[in-house]
């Protein structure tokens, strides 16, 4: 079962799949997430700029179909935005296991994409 959301995400896009290829491609170039960083961050109490970096992952995982990764970073992004405390680590965990399982989908569509017709 597929963890990304192609048909969604395609319907976003007029179902281009040139398009979709493009967005997989720079989400997996630029988006290399660095969690070690991320945690030292948090350890920091640097939880704006942690919020801002996951609220971008988000938005990018919504436009790529990566519905649980974008929840994820949801829950994690709001968390922290709330100052309410809570299990930040806990919570980056998470990201980082729909991270992991979502770039590996996103590079099996990317190099489906990439086979000629």
């Amino acid at each position: 079962m597929s963890i990304i959301n192609t048909t969604e995400a395609l319907a976003r896009i007029d179902n281009d799949n040139e398009i979709y290829l493009d967005l997989i491609e720079t989400f997996l170039e630029l988006g290399v997430l660095d969690f070690t960083l991320l945690r030292t961050s948090l350890a920091q109490g640097k939880d704006k700029e942690v919020a801002h970096q996951i609220h971008q992952v988000k938005g990018a995982s919504l436009t790529l179909g990566a519905d649980n990764l974008a929840h994820a970073a949801s829950l994690l992004e709001k968390s922290l935005r709330s100052g309410a405390g809570g299990d930040h680590n806990t919570m980056l965990d998470d990201l980082q296991s729909c991270y992991r399982e979502s770039v590996t989908e996103l590079a099996s569509i990317r190099d489906a994409l990439r086979k000629p017709s």
